[in-house]
């Protein structure tokens, strides 16, 4: 495993604090156990006015003061699971904002410039 990953791999115990030096066996699928918790914890939510994806939750409204709303309703969602957010990652009142590599904003999602500039520097074919 890369030592810069083995951060990422760390867990807590009564003994102390450890990280894997090589990915466990079991460990293989956890981003897809991770999800399907996500998914069952968020339910009720998703579609609706939460967009996930593993760690990565958007929070959308059409308002702010729906916003507020639809931020309390997750929060409690969050302390009801124990579900700690990191406050480096997290981002609040954003109205432009990027999410899986889109740029999400009051019009709605859109592709990322940064992604489709090849695209848009291309020339046209010069033959059929």
């Amino acid at each position: 495993m890369a030592e810069e990953d083995e951060e990422h791999t760390s867990f807590i115990t009564d003994q102390g604090t450890f990280c894997y030096k090589v990915m466990p066996f079991g460990l293989k699928n956890a981003g897809a156990t991770y999800q399907c918790m996500i998914d069952t914890v968020f339910k009720n939510q998703r579609g609706r006015n939460i967009e996930a994806y593993v760690d990565d939750v958007l929070i959308k409204s059409k308002c702010a003061k729906q916003h507020i709303k639809d931020l309390r309703e997750t929060l409690d969602t969050c302390r009801t699971y124990n579900i700690k957010l990191n406050p480096h990652k997290s981002i609040f009142g954003s109205s432009y904002s990027k999410f899986l590599g889109h740029m999400v904003s009051a019009r709605g999602i859109e592709a990322n410039p940064e992604k489709i500039q090849a695209i848009q520097e291309m020339r046209p074919p010069q033959m059929v």
